[in-house]
């Protein structure tokens, strides 16, 4: 921990346990927003009447999230166990979560890896789930869960992954254009 994570996880819990309002919206959108995320998204993949765009973004999210959270984040968990906000400082947790290690942040790490994809399928709503994302990381810092560090890796994390599974998946081509498209620009 640093006077960077100390600092600014103080100033977000500083109202933790003071107002209930509060304490609900983080744990709706620190515990509960990724599952209506994931809903959303999978909906949004059987609406859109394109096949090969369909799949092309079910992939795209899925092997991202499984190497995001699944294996690079879980890797770390096991090889740097890096005590959480609450149980380093010794206060309460808003929410109860599983774990004990912090670092990366592996909601961040699962539910960044949808931001891409959604926003391939549907620029309003890739809007919408980054604003969602980001609301989930204060949350977490703000109910003890992690630290402002941690939220950040779990962020550069799943940004960098899926980045690399859709150089992947895509090669060199653009994403949402196909090679005829790209003749006329």
């Amino acid at each position: 921990m640093n006077s960077f994570d100390l600092s600014l996880f103080n100033f977000l819990h500083a109202s933790a346990d003071r107002w209930f309002l509060l304490d609900w919206l983080a744990t709706l959108f620190a515990v509960y927003a990724g599952y209506v995320m994931v809903a959303f998204f999978l909906v949004t993949i059987m609406k859109e009447r394109d096949r090969k765009k369909r799949a092309y973004a079910f992939a795209w999210w899925a092997l991202a999230a499984i190497v995001s959270r699944g294996i690079i984040a879980q890797a770390i968990h096991f090889f740097y166990a890096r005590p959480r906000p609450d149980m380093a400082l010794g206060i309460d947790s808003v929410f109860d979560y599983v774990g004990a290690s912090s670092f990366p942040s592996g909601h961040l790490a699962l539910y960044v890896t949808l931001v891409a994809p959604m926003w391939y399928l549907n620029h309003k709503r890739g809007m919408i789930y980054a604003v969602v994302v980001g609301l989930m990381g204060v949350a977490r810092v703000y109910g003890a869960a992690h630290w402002p560090s941690d939220v950040l890796a779990g962020i550069a994390l799943a940004l960098t992954v899926t980045y690399g599974v859709k150089r992947l998946l895509l090669g060199k081509e653009k994403i949402g254009q196909n090679k005829e498209e790209e003749k006329e620009t």
